[in-house]
């Protein structure tokens, strides 16, 4: 009977199980040249305190580290995690998820809300995953151009929602990655004022380096009753913590509720929530970071400047830039073993860099050297 029911149920002869045909195309991390030992091309944060603080003296290891195999063991619990993330917005701590990096915390979003053969709005060139995602939640991605240097396209995102009433959400970056772009406080509150029904997804990856937090203005629409807007935060950047995955949403309730049931359980390592929950705590520690990538910025402006390049205003911890032979450049830098992000011959960027804020003032230093040698190719 067993085998009847197999049969029955096997796919025809010379059959193959096959993938999504729209499946987009997977996110490779970008291959570094040998001798590489300074990657600035992942916008990582500075050096992390949190670390040193959560393990403490010496004579204090053996209790602390007892606890850190205690949360080794048992199923992550992240409830205070996103208490103190809530709280430090306002808001209440149903309003937060914990996940896995800011990128779980999107693709929950546009799982939850994108309806298959909707439409997504996305700036570009912005951040490659808000198409990704967007294409797993079965939507179509739409681009409205946000070139770098120039304010934010209202008007033609207006036109976009006004026009197309199958948009069903609008993914916003502020400050943008790839050019740092910013969106001010009184153009994201007309935009979110036309998104009402559909869902703003306001991503603040890099808000802590801006003037303008965009996190801050979401949880202010939250806390006013809008249930169709989500922020986006992470504690990879500005916190210098890419390599523990730890991301949040800020939302209504209601709608964390649906981002809960739209992910898999237990989105954040019980040892990853520690460590984050100290770094947070650790105000005076986040704004040494901070500051040290405003300077750092400043200067490799004015480094990239000096060589030649067309150099863009960034709000993030990252300088994008355009050159004469980008590739070259970012192949020259390599050489002297400083990985900068490029991009590939025929796409949009292809005369464009991406130069990340290194996590100390001497390799700052060394960078400026490296820029000033290859302005050659800017």
């Amino acid at each position: 009977m067993d085998r009847a029911v197999s049969a029955a149920y096997a796919l025809p002869s010379g059959a193959a199980l096959v993938p999504r045909a729209d499946l987009p195309e997977a996110y490779v991390p970008p291959l570094r040249a040998d001798g590489v030992d300074l990657a600035l091309d992942a916008n990582e944060g500075g050096k992390p305190e949190a670390f040193a603080s959560l393990l403490g003296d010496l004579p204090a290891w053996r209790a602390r580290a007892e606890s850190a195999l205690s949360l080794a063991r048992a199923y992550p619990d992240a409830r205070e995690l996103e208490a103190a993330i809530a709280r430090r917005f306002g808001l209440d701590p149903d309003s937060c998820l914990a996940c896995c990096g800011s990128d779980d915390a999107l693709s929950r979003s546009l799982r939850a809300f994108a309806r298959p053969g909707s439409r997504v709005l996305v700036l570009e060139p912005g951040f490659a995953m808000f198409r990704v995602h967007a294409t797993l939640a079965g939507a179509e991605a739409l681009g409205v151009p946000w070139p770098e240097g120039t304010e934010f396209p209202l008007d033609a995102v207006a036109k976009a929602l006004r026009d197309d009433p199958g948009i069903g959400a609008l993914c916003l970056a502020s400050p943008a990655n790839p050019t740092g772009a910013a969106i001010t406080e009184e153009a994201f509150d007309k935009l979110a004022g036309l998104c009402r029904g559909r869902l703003l997804v306001a991503d603040g990856a890099y808000a802590e380096f801006a003037r303008f937090d965009l996190r801050a203005a979401a949880a202010r629409l939250i806390r006013s009753g809008r249930a169709d807007v989500v922020a986006l935060g992470t504690f990879s950047k500005a916190y210098g913590l890419a390599g523990l995955r730890v991301g949040y949403a800020l939302a209504a309730p209601s709608t964390i509720g649906a981002l809960r049931a739209a992910g898999l359980p237990y989105p954040v390592g019980g040892l990853a929530a520690a460590i984050a929950l100290e770094a947070l705590g650790n105000e005076a520690a986040l704004a040494r970071s901070v500051a040290f990538a405003r300077e750092a910025r400043g200067r490799i402006f004015a480094s990239l400047a000096a060589a030649g390049a067309e150099v863009f205003p960034s709000e993030a911890n990252f300088v994008f830039a355009r050159l004469r032979d980008a590739r070259a450049f970012a192949a020259a830098l390599a050489g002297r073993g400083i990985a900068v992000r490029s991009w590939p011959e025929g796409s949009a960027l292809a005369d464009a860099v991406r130069v990340g804020c290194p996590p100390d003032d001497c390799s700052l230093g060394r960078l400026e050297a490296a820029i000033a040698a290859a302005g050659g190719f800017a």
